[in-house]
């Protein structure tokens, strides 16, 4: 997913334009494993909440995912001055729908409601954040209905034997995330400073290039001038 002539950042520490277009690319490069992974959190909640509420929340993902896929396609030649807003604005709306299915899961009254609930609280940072690992400030916006659909959860637990519980593996989860993240910058960052010292030899060879040229040039005129004054009698 890493291409050369996308590793470009700001100096405010938001991603650049060339790394709004990467990641836009590799999201327009993987968006049919996006129905498909629809389609596995379908599978889930099915065997917990039964066929009618997976089947609704299925639809409803399912078109929240068209619609995103169609915007994507539309802005991914249009982020030459980085993200802008229509984007992000419409990925958190579009994880909204994903966020419902842990809520769905967790009120459902099903002996593995809670345990599937805190599943796809977990897969869904892990999907946003592995699209968007060199960007986490998007990231984080992006995947922010699962913060809420967390916080309604874990205000429901209050008082309640799970609440603890419950709480202790929100830094597993992070930790799991910081990790991606660091990983990917660590990386970028190798990349990039590859492409300086590249880019900083192949002025030196230009340099050494121009410089052979000129004493070409010198050594003609030198050769020309003698050839004439040998000629002139």
């Amino acid at each position: 997913m890493v291409e050369s002539d996308g590793i470009v950042k700001s100096t405010t520490g938001e991603p650049g334009a060339g790394e709004a277009a990467q990641a836009l690319r590799a999201i327009l490069q993987t968006q049919y494993l996006r129905y498909l992974i629809i389609g596995t959190w379908a599978l889930g909640l099915l065997a917990t909440v039964g066929v009618s509420s997976a089947l609704l929340w299925f639809v409803g993902t399912i078109a929240a995912g068209a619609i995103r896929g169609a915007v994507e396609k539309r802005i991914s030649e249009r982020v030459g001055t980085g993200w802008g807003l229509v984007f992000p604005a419409v990925a958190t709306a579009t994880t909204a729908a994903w966020a419902t299915a842990p809520l769905i899961a967790w009120y459902s009254g099903h002996p593995f409601g809670p345990a599937l609930a805190a599943t796809l609280l977990v897969c869904g940072y892990v999907l946003v954040f592995s699209q968007l690992r060199s960007s986490p400030r998007q990231a984080l916006v992006i995947s922010s209905p699962y913060g809420v659909a967390a916080s309604i959860i874990l205000i429901s637990m209050w008082g309640g034997p799970l609440f603890w519980p419950f709480l202790s593996i929100l830094p597993l989860a992070g930790s799991g995330l910081v990790v991606l993240v660091m990983m990917t910058m660590l990386r970028e960052e190798r990349i990039r400073a590859f492409q300086e010292h590249q880019a900083h030899l192949i002025e030196e060879l230009e340099a050494a290039r121009d410089k052979a040229n000129a004493a070409n040039d010198a050594k003609s005129n030198f050769l020309g001038v003698i050839s004439h004054e040998l000629r002139t009698p």
